[in-house]
């Protein structure tokens, strides 16, 4: 591909080569997959989640070119992007059991980082 299109259109031409390489590279993976290991890579759920993440950027691509982007602003924008993905998975059912309750581990082990550091300050003397 870059032979045709590098002479015609230069830099783009190798990326689009690239591009379609991959392209083709992906669809003879998922060929594969399916055919020989009887294992489909493409479900319902990976589409819900791209189609949160989408939504997601989209809405902080707007939200960026209409702001001014300083320190706060990203900070605040990296907080509204997570919040409305992972929003859009609990609407898109994009979480299984097994998410829910990775999620809920790691919440009840934050719990459990926080009281003991509110413990060992209490006992050292320090107070918030």
């Amino acid at each position: 591909l870059n032979i045709f299109l590098v002479p015609h259109f230069g830099i783009i031409g190798a990326a689009l080569a690239t591009m379609i390489s991959y392209v083709v590279l992906s669809i003879i993976t998922i060929y594969q997959s399916i055919r020989y290991l009887s294992i489909s890579p493409l479900s319902k759920k990976m589409f819900n989640i791209s189609f949160a993440a989408l939504i997601s950027s989209l809405v902080l691509i707007l939200l960026i070119n209409s702001i001014q982007i300083n320190l706060i602003s990203f900070i605040v924008l990296s907080i509204l992007f997570l919040l409305i993905y992972l929003s859009l998975n609990l609407l898109f059912k994009g979480f299984d059991k097994k998410d829910l309750m990775i999620v809920k581990t790691f919440f009840d082990k934050l719990k459990n980082i926080s009281f003991k550091l509110k413990a060992d300050n209490s006992l050292n003397g320090n107070h918030y």
